[in-house]
């Protein structure tokens, strides 16, 4: 008998059953698996915003070190102008300067122009200048100690017979007005 309840119980569970398993699949597949399915994605989504999070974090770190660079090159700039070019009115004792320096005198030749896109303005001088090589050495020396700021743009030397000759260009700086906008200030 046992047997036989075992079948008949059998067969009124395997509908019900089926049924429930089928119920179990149904809910898995309409509710479960989605889910599953949208965490994942989240999950992923998420991995790729902190993905971009950090580099975002990474650009904005070089940003700021940018920012930094271009704010103290401002700031050197105004000291600059400030404190190493002399105002335009200067140049005379420039001038003076230069000749008391040169070891002789001969053609000279000044061309005065505008740094575009600058507040400085240009004074360049040609000048030879004689005599012997110690001469000569000492001119340079004097000229890199000028408290004016000078720079030696082009040297020649000719040799003579008993002295040595130079043509040299120099040109010294001087503070101006802006006469003409930096390119960004140009687009607006």
């Amino acid at each position: 008998m046992t047997g036989e309840l075992l079948t008949r119980l059998r067969r009124r569970f395997t509908v019900p059953l089926a049924l429930l398993l089928g119920l179990n699949a149904v809910v898995f597949l309409a509710y479960s698996l989605p889910r599953m399915l949208q965490e994942r994605s989240l999950a992923e989504q998420a991995r790729a915003l902190e993905a971009d999070l950090a580099r975002d974090k990474r650009a904005l770190a070089r940003l700021l070190e940018r920012e930094a660079v271009v704010r103290a090159n401002g700031q050197d700039l105004e000291a600059f102008y400030r404190d190493v070019l002399m105002d335009d009115a200067e140049r005379v004792q420039v001038l003076k300067d230069l000749d008391s320096a040169a070891s002789s005198t001969g053609n000279r030749s000044y061309a005065k122009s505008v740094v575009k896109g600058t507040a400085a303005h240009r004074l360049a001088v040609t000048m030879p200048v004689q005599g012997s090589y110690e001469r000569l050495v000492a001119f340079l020396h004097a000229i890199e100690r000028s408290p004016h700021f000078v720079t030696v743009d082009r040297i020649s030397l000719r040799e003579r017979e008993a002295s040595a000759e130079l043509m040299v260009e120099v040109s010294a700086y001087f503070r101006g007005e802006r006469e003409e906008p930096l390119e960004k200030d140009k687009r607006g």
